[in-house]
């Protein structure tokens, strides 16, 4: 999926929804809900919600949250103000406002 261009189509994990198990898609993806399981997305994920797995994406935004997850973004990854993460991040450029534990490997901007 990476050397794909992503659709325009944006997927929804509205609130009140837990999957258990991999999502795939060649969009983009907003997770207000529950995703235990792995994540890649051709485009990108905007998370409000929880996430127990690893994220493969374009970008990757987090607004608010707890999560313990590994991230690798083609591009940017950014978290907001309320915003927790445990785990390893990859990406090209980092807005981190937010905490983070683990790892950051940023091959552009930090």
């Amino acid at each position: 999926l990476s050397d794909t261009i992503p659709t325009s189509e944006v997927g929804l994990i509205s609130k009140n929804t837990k999957i258990i198990g991999d999502v795939i898609t060649t969009g983009h993806l907003d997770i207000e809900g529950i995703v235990e399981g792995n994540i890649e997305a051709v485009g990108n994920i905007r998370v409000s919600g929880k996430i127990t797995g690893d994220v493969k994406c374009g970008s990757f935004l987090l607004n608010d949250g707890a999560l313990k997850t590994n991230i690798t973004a083609r591009e940017d990854v950014s978290l907001g103000e309320n915003s927790q993460i445990e785990g390893v991040i990859r990406c090209k450029n980092i807005t981190a406002c937010g905490v983070i534990t683990g790892n950051i490997n940023a091959s552009e901007n930090v």
